[in-house]
């Protein structure tokens, strides 16, 4: 009998301790430490990505990315240790007040954003003729302690402000501005396919406007180039980042450029409607990866620059091109083909 008793009161601390350790393992490898780390990622192929109807190009630009990890401890301390990884605050990341469902979804916005930025560079760069379909103003998020918070939830979408019809989130803006600080609205809804209406009291800004409370998108805003019936398709990849490459894979495909077939030609910046390049994030990481694809040439937003720490001599076999403007990367392969396509266009 006292050995029966002994084998429980072991095997009970061989449970306690197995319990202890699996404790132990969750806390080291699971909890958030409250940094994220940010990895070299891939290079993407935009040939399949951007599309024009029967038009295949001979070689196409790429786009690079960046493996964001929320960090554990183990990962952070691998973050700490290993070169070209770089280790932010989640504040950085996921604005404070933020859901990480949010910031997901206006990471998806910002992408699809960044297609029509490019249509529109495109458009204006080549004087040519283009549609713009808004939508209405979709609610990402409200705002802590603000009018919205207990009455509109992120998901909405603001069909109608007492009798204005909403078909962009700037008509929006421009409707609440419009009224009264703590003045009292009808608001028309579309939650979970179900229209609903809404009473609302505005709050009043620091300089004294109304304000309703609200982070707003336009998720399904769509441009059209007309006579190009051009498709961007880029997955499950968020960010603004790509915006200048996709932007020169709509001048390839559209055959206002020509890639040489041997070039191996990457890039990243923001793009809007004017085409000036932006600034991005985790340029490092970014030209790490580009270097260990074997790309030839890299554009880069010129006011990243000062972000730079890797050594770049390290990278001398790969040609970095830094850029503010679309016409800028155009230039560059106008100067490798010889043609004079742009000049009367390309005018600063």
């Amino acid at each position: 009998m006292r050995k029966i008793i002994s084998k429980i009161r072991v095997d009970k601390k061989s449970i306690v301790k197995f319990i202890i350790v699996l404790v132990v393992a969750f806390l080291i490898g699971y909890l958030p430490t409250g940094y994220y780390c940010m990895f070299p990622g891939n290079i993407i192929s935009l040939e399949d990505r951007v599309v024009l109807e029967e038009v295949e190009s001979l070689n196409s630009f790429h786009m690079t990315t960046v493996t964001t990890v929320r960090a554990s401890l183990p990962v952070l301390i691998f973050g700490h240790l290993a070169p070209n990884v770089r280790v932010v605050p989640e504040q950085n990341v996921i604005p404070p007040g933020w859901t990480q469902k949010e910031h997901q979804r206006y990471a998806a916005f910002l992408m699809s954003n960044s297609h029509n930025d490019a249509k529109l560079a495109v458009a204006h760069l080549l004087e040519l003729e283009y549609e713009e379909i808004n939508s209405s103003a979709y609610v990402l998020r409200t705002v802590q302690n603000s009018p919205a918070e207990e009455v509109l939830k992120s998901g909405d979408t603001i069909l109608q402000i007492n009798k204005n019809i909403i078909n962009s989130t700037n008509e929006a803006r421009e409707v609440i501005r419009s009224f009264e600080p703590f003045e009292e609205v009808e608001l028309k809804l579309k939650r979970d396919d179900e229209v609903i209406e809404k009473m609302i009291t505005l709050g009043l800004t620091d300089d004294g406007r109304a304000f309703l409370g609200v982070t707003l998108i336009e998720v399904d805003k769509v441009v059209n180039i007309i006579d190009y019936p051009l498709e961007i398709k880029t997955g499950n990849i968020t960010g603004p980042s790509a915006g200048s490459m996709i932007t020169m894979e709509l001048l390839n495909k559209m055959g206002y450029i020509e890639i040489p077939e041997d070039l191996k030609v990457a890039g990243t910046g923001t793009i809007n409607y004017n085409g000036e390049i932006g600034s991005i994030g985790g340029i490092n990481q970014k030209i790490v990866a580009a270097y260990r694809s074997n790309v030839d040439v890299y554009f880069m937003p010129e006011v990243n620059l000062k972000d730079i720490v890797i050594d770049l001599s390290k990278y001398e076999n790969m040609e970095i091109v830094p850029v503010n403007f679309l016409y800028e990367i155009v230039d560059y392969f106008k100067e490798l083909s010889g043609s004079v396509l742009f000049d009367l266009i390309l005018v600063a």
